[in-house]
């Protein structure tokens, strides 16, 4: 298997953590197995998998309710749901410790209690990074982050 540059630093100096690992799943009703390994770059220790699963393969991980990446998605629907109002009452009090953002905090807390669900709301905390910074982030689901991400001028971004 050929060793591509890290995505992270990129050398091409890696060892293998968890090897001839298998993952057996269905592709248009028929069984189908993909074959893959962990590795790690000895570099920075940066872990992947290898090699990366096609778009196909990665739906098979994630049930109905929860798709991976699409571009067709509305990021301005999205952006405006009430999940994120509500997960952007959570985080108030991140932004100063008034009242009125303690208020909000709990209210924010309150509904997702009730609800029983939690919503990130990871946009609401400003990243400080400088536009080109090398962005992972892991379990990125539907992909709105990163597209937000890259809308906001970020240009190194993997999911």
């Amino acid at each position: 298997m050929k060793n591509l540059p890290c995505e992270s630093c990129g050398t091409t100096d890696f060892k293998n953590v968890l090897d001839n690992q298998v993952h057996d799943y269905q592709l248009h009703g028929k069984p189908a197995t993909w074959h893959y390994s962990l590795r790690q770059c000895t570099s920075c220790g940066m872990g992947f998998i290898s090699p990366k699963p096609s778009f196909e393969i990665l739906q098979t991980f994630y049930n109905t309710d929860y798709g991976c990446y699409t571009d067709t998605i509305d990021l301005g629907k999205e952006a405006n749901s009430l999940k994120y109002k509500l997960a952007k009452l959570r985080y108030a009090s991140t932004f100063g410790s008034s009242l009125k953002n303690r208020i909000s905090t709990a209210l924010g807390m309150m509904s997702e209690w009730i609800s029983g669900k939690v919503v990130s709301y990871t946009l609401g905390i400003p990243l400080n990074l400088p536009k080109d910074a090398r962005i992972l982030e892991l379990g990125y689901g539907s992909g709105s982050w990163l597209l937000i991400m890259k809308q906001m001028g970020y240009t190194n971004l993997q999911g």
